[in-house]
């Protein structure tokens, strides 16, 4: 966690919540052409706004339990931006939710730890980490992105990339169901595997401990924060809403492939977590910022693929899970790198370039089929 807060009711935290659900409810829940723009432009300012006050609020419960508050807000407004499309989509769009799930992965375990790994090796030639918790967080995405996008592709009960429904409800609760004992591995029966050898007072010490350091907002901050995360994320659904045909026509209009919008609403779900986990990698927390970006990862498939794989069933629309065969061989191959990178105490700046060349590889392959 940074140790530097920003007060909730700076104008950033509430005006751009307050502004969108007015634009929102002003153009009728849908905006298109030039008008999408600002609608656009204060959801991302609301998604930054969500994602700091769930910062808060996590700064204060302390980790590993603040990495699981910034999870389930990143999920509420993942599951939020996909459903929106969903929605809207005329044709339906059976592959969004692949494309979208897909890109998470790809973004975080490729992308964003590779690029943390280059960061902190930059300032820190060798930065440390708890590989323990590392490979923890990174197995447990393997395995449900295995489940999810590679597995479809390789059963018999249905046309090409599909599960059948039975299939689907099966996969979702065992996501589900790794994802509960993820937690309760996190939380509960080994808690410093997810904490930086530094920051065990956080959870060994006392509260004198953690007031020396002093990282934790007040408990006021915390409760005005939790009070305008609410705000921010309800802002964030129906701005969504209000967004989402643009979004697909934009990318239509540039004649780009459909999976650029999976790629588009994750990277506008990721971006705010992005610049946190940055920061921490600069500034020698590589295990804070493995958190937070493999942990999101984890909360993305484990919550969001249950409730979007219901939403499809209750709208009536195929969901196709299985990712093209170029794209399994690089999913497979972040894997094997991510787990090589990461299987040490100590890691160097070329483990993190070997992740961010096969992220280039992926958003080739996405760009140019």
């Amino acid at each position: 966690m940074s140790s530097i807060h920003h007060h909730p009711l700076r104008w950033d935290g509430w005006v751009p919540s307050v502004l969108g659900l007015i634009g929102a409810v002003a153009v009728g829940l849908s905006a298109t052409g030039w008008v999408a723009l600002p609608v656009f432009a204060l959801l991302l300012l609301a998604v930054r706004a969500a994602v700091h006050h769930a910062e808060t609020v996590a700064a204060r419960v302390g980790e590993p339990f603040g990495t699981l508050v910034l999870a389930l807000a990143v999920t509420v407004i993942e599951v939020a931006l996909v459903a929106s499309v969903m929605v809207t989509a005329d044709p339906p769009k059976p592959t969004l939710v692949r494309d979208t799930i897909h890109a998470v992965v790809m973004l975080v375990a490729a992308g964003l730890t590779g690029l943390c790994i280059v960061l902190a090796a930059l300032r820190h030639r060798e930065p440390g980490f708890n590989a323990d918790g590392a490979t923890a967080l990174l197995s447990v995405v393997a395995a449900m992105g295995t489940l999810v996008l590679v597995l479809p592709n390789h059963v018999r009960a249905a046309p090409g990339g599909e599960y059948a429904p039975v299939q689907v409800a099966v996969v979702a609760g065992l996501c589900l169901a790794l994802w509960l004992v993820f937690v309760l591995v996190q939380t509960v029966l080994h808690r410093t595997y997810f904490v930086p050898a530094d920051d065990r007072a956080l959870i060994e010490g006392t509260g004198e401990a953690l007031e020396a350091l002093d990282i934790r907002p007040s408990g006021r901050e915390a409760g005005l924060a939790g009070g305008l995360l609410l705000l921010a994320l309800v802002a964030v659904v129906l701005l969504a809403k209000t967004v989402a045909p643009a979004i697909g026509q934009t990318v239509a209009a540039a004649g780009l492939p459909v999976s650029v919008e999976g790629v588009i609403v994750a990277a506008i779900v990721l971006m705010p977590e992005t610049a946190t986990a940055l920061r921490a990698a600069m500034a020698d927390r590589l295990q804070a910022s493995l958190n937070l970006a493999l942990g999101s990862a984890i909360a993305t498939i484990g919550l969001s693929v249950p409730i979007l794989a219901g939403l499809a069933a209750w709208l009536g629309q195929p969901l196709d899970l299985g990712i093209p065969p170029a794209d399994t061989v690089l999913l497979v191959l972040t894997f094997v790198t991510g787990m090589l990178a990461l299987s040490g105490r100590i890691t160097n700046l070329l483990q993190g370039c070997v992740l961010l060349v096969v992220f280039a590889a992926w958003l080739l392959v996405v760009l140019v089929p």
